[in-house]
């Protein structure tokens, strides 16, 4: 990536495969979160994962190059890997692989993953950028999803890193806030996220 002057990496360290077709079973989905969970250790993929150390030496390597790593943690959708770990925060109405924004303890586990990699003197997340998720959750629970990305937008910068988040804020209008300074959108389809729209709340855009 260096010699090519590439120099952003984004990863994503959970994500599920399509429902559809697994059977339509979210027992059989196949699901994984890659990184080493003290919290959680169940939470980790037992068929390839990143330990702690290996995900701090792998962002001071890619530095060392002029290469920025973004860790994703995607919430609140592409989110089995939690509700695996947890079936009482996974939505009963829209699906295992979305969050339920309405359940207080869906607060408490997400707020505790993100802690984890991100508190202490010797924080896993080591770049100044943390990407949230935010990707595709259904459309008729806007309201929620909008406070849950305020939310998490604030959660990171509370440990003095700055948020990206997906480009979703044109699906789901509404009225609740969504923190817009120092955050930059990643804007993949304009159904999901108008750029004119994006531009005039004042994000910033990849």
């Amino acid at each position: 990536m260096a010699y090519y002057k590439m120099n952003d990496f984004h990863i994503h360290l959970n994500d599920n495969g399509f429902y559809k077709l697994f059977g339509k079973n979210w027992d059989s989905t196949y699901a994984a979160f890659r990184l080493e969970s003290d919290f959680y250790p169940a939470l980790t993929a037992k068929d390839g994962s990143y330990t702690k150390q290996e995900f701090r030496e792998l962002q001071a390597m890619a530095a060392a190059y002029g290469v920025n790593i973004v860790p994703e943690i995607d919430v609140p959708a592409h989110s089995l890997a939690f509700t695996k770990l947890r079936p009482e925060i996974g939505s009963k109405k829209y699906g295992m692989d979305h969050l339920d924004l309405d359940n207080p303890i869906t607060y408490q586990v997400i707020d505790s993953v993100f802690m984890e990699y991100l508190s202490g003197p010797n924080p896993v997340f080591t770049g100044p950028e943390v990407h949230i998720g935010t990707d595709e959750y259904a459309k008729e629970a806007a309201e929620q999803f909008r406070a849950f990305t305020d939310h998490y937008i604030r959660l990171v910068e509370s440990y003095g890193k700055k948020a990206r988040i997906w480009g979703v804020l044109t699906h789901a209008k509404g009225n609740t806030p969504v923190k817009v300074e120092d955050v930059t959108i990643n804007a993949w389809y304009n159904g999901y996220a108008n750029p004119v729209e994006m531009a005039k709340l004042g994000y910033k855009m990849i």
